[in-house]
């Protein structure tokens, strides 16, 4: 996990490689502008929705 993260009500994919300075569970708006956020307000983050590329089940 990178530098000054910060993840708040959120699921994040064990796939994922989080960034520095990385946000969530801070902005509601923008958390739904690039993630998917249930009703009740928790961010599903996967790598493809980071822009990386997708974990793959052999």
């Amino acid at each position: 996990m990178g530098r000054n993260v910060i993840i708040r009500r959120a699921v994040v994919d064990s796939g994922c490689i989080i960034p520095d300075g990385f946000q969530v569970g801070v902005n509601p708006d923008s958390d739904r502008e690039r993630f998917h956020v249930t009703e009740r307000g928790i961010a599903l983050i996967t790598p493809e929705m980071l822009g990386q590329p997708p974990h793959r089940v052999v």
